[in-house]
């Protein structure tokens, strides 16, 4: 999958360094790249490059800024980064207390329906103060009228409230599956609502988002890749079949 920029409708000469691919480095090679439309259509001198252009081209001089070649990742999960994204943001630049992350998941509460999944992501206990992960019951008190999923920065762990543990079919009797983790509490072995390596089944418990809204959200989270500079994109995801292929394909057909 390739992300798309809403080209440039002018003819561009940047004057930059210029780093071309040499083996496993770069090399500062050129000081100047030609655009047309958003794409580049030359590299090289200030003199090829403006010889590639129209004579009304417009030219950005940044000599300190590099060019280099879009990076490519061959290892993402693009749809369900995405639809996590799209959620609540707990991240470390979001938060820095538990009672920080609990007041953004009873905002999202508040303006959704009763009964609606919230989707929050991003949170890492290291960099909480408590120094550990939310609970199920403080999920329950900051979103008592709806079942919450809360993942973890890693996509490897979540904290489920009461309501979403249940509809994911979870309870104290459940046994682990392989490979799974469920945290529990010291004193009395109740489920704390932390789920290691369990994302599949908890996926499968939750509504399907519509088409638009999936849409929508890669369309925003290809846009902030692409602002890092990422330019190709492989989705690993585990769960890939057909659907999620034409979905994909799709996508990238729109230009998103």
């Amino acid at each position: 999958m390739t992300s798309h920029a809403a080209p440039t409708p002018e003819p561009l000469l940047i004057e930059a360094r210029v780093l071309t691919p040499d083996g496993a480095s770069l090399r500062h090679t050129d000081n100047a790249v030609a655009c047309v439309e958003g794409r580049i259509v030359a590299v090289g001198t200030l003199e090829d490059c403006a010889r590639a252009l129209p004579p009304d081209h417009r030219r950005i001089v940044v000599p300190e800024a590099y060019v280099l070649p879009g990076f490519i990742d061959a290892h993402l999960h693009v749809l369900a980064a995405a639809m996590a994204e799209a959620g609540v943001d707990c991240s470390p630049r979001a938060v820095s207390t538990i009672p920080e992350l609990l007041d953004l998941i009873a905002r999202a509460a508040a303006e959704r329906p009763p009964g609606s999944w919230v989707r929050a992501h991003g949170y890492e206990e290291t960099m909480l103060a408590e120094r550990r992960h939310p609970t199920r019951s403080e999920l329950d008190a900051a979103a008592p009228g709806h079942p919450v999923r809360l993942t973890h920065r890693s996509g490897h762990a979540e904290v489920l409230n009461s309501r979403a543990l249940a509809l994911a079919g979870i309870d104290e009797s459940v046994p682990e599956p392989p490979g799974a983790a469920f945290g529990r509490s010291l004193e009395d072995g109740r489920l704390d609502g932390l789920l290691l390596d369990i994302a599949d089944h908890i996926e499968a418990a939750m509504p399907p988002p519509d088409s638009s809204a999936v849409e929508a959200a890669v369309g925003a989270w290809a846009r902030a890749r692409l602002a890092e500079g990422v330019t190709t994109l492989v989705d690993a995801g585990p769960r890939n079949s057909l659907s999620e292929w034409e979905t994909l394909a799709g996508l990238a057909a729109d230009g998103t």
